[in-house]
């Protein structure tokens, strides 16, 4: 019960914040929950977690090039 509840959030939370393929994907795996009575298996814990890090690398990248935009911005401040 507790992870068909987790699914559940996440989808919710990611649809709010965006990550669509994220939400339909763990839409889809609620369902197959729902569908089985089940537990999440394997193949699906990894293909969540597979995504939630590609995810985050993707996160990363963007912080990484707005530091990076804000750097090089604070030290064209400097030159005379």
């Amino acid at each position: 019960m507790i992870q068909k509840r987790v699914i559940h959030t996440l989808k919710g939370n990611c649809a709010i914040y965006g990550l669509q393929s994220y939400a339909d994907v763990a839409h889809r795996i609620e369902s197959e929950l729902a569908d089985s009575g089940g537990a999440l298996d394997r193949p699906q814990c990894d293909e969540l977690v597979g995504l939630w890090k590609e995810a985050m690398a993707r996160v990363a990248r963007a912080c990484s090039v707005a530091i990076g935009s804000c750097a090089i911005a604070q030290t064209r401040a400097f030159e005379p």
